[in-house]
């Protein structure tokens, strides 16, 4: 028998000018057919598999504001309200989504929060645009994924280009995040346990 795919709560977070749903979406409505998805009625969250590694892991993908957001980072990982993981997303085409994304990562950064449990990624939604349509270019949210430490990537929620990446990436660090935690768990039992 199968075992089951581990489950990864994952925010998909950004200004409500950020057009989260219509990400979301996009899987659902791409001309790729070649994975597995489950549409969800009147829930603000998809499920969607994806193969890492030969892993099957389920992502379940929440369209979250900041507040949401915050809550999730401040929440135990025992808390329904803890996420696994964090997209940062902002419209390229509109400085002001980049520049909340920008102080939402200082605050976190300021605050000490969540860097030790929750996985985060900055995404540049609009990557189809020319350099015209652009305010906010590749090379800056290079430099704001790097400033937060946070791994970044620009995506399109109209081409999908680099959806499949962005999501095995952060499922990838989910697991990796994980499997570290479990051993440095195992190892502080051994270091404490003694034999008498």
């Amino acid at each position: 028998m199968a075992r089951p795919p581990r489950v990864i709560k994952v925010l998909v977070v950004g200004n409500s000018t950020v057009d989260k749903g219509l990400l979301l979406s996009k899987f659902e409505n791409s001309e790729r057919r070649d994975y597995s998805f489950v549409s969800t009625i009147g829930i603000p969250f998809r499920v969607r598999d994806v193969n890492v590694d030969g892993q099957t892991v389920r992502l379940q993908l929440w369209d979250a504001g900041w507040t949401e957001a915050w809550a999730a980072v401040d929440a135990s990982s025992h808390d329904a309200r803890a996420a696994s993981a964090l997209l940062l997303v902002y419209d390229v085409t509109r400085e002001d989504t980049y520049e909340s994304v920008r102080m939402w990562l200082q605050r976190v950064k300021s605050a000490g929060r969540c860097t030790d449990r929750v996985v985060m990624m900055v995404l540049g939604d609009n990557c189809h645009f020319q350099r015209d349509d652009r305010q906010v270019t590749w090379e800056r949210g290079k430099e704001l994924g790097r400033e937060g430490r946070v791994a970044f990537l620009e995506v399109s929620s109209v081409t999908a280009a680099n959806l499949e990446t962005a999501l095995k990436s952060v499922a990838r660090a989910v697991l990796a995040k994980e499997s570290a935690a479990a051993h440095q768990s195992s190892s502080n039992d051994r270091s404490t346990c003694s034999l008498q």
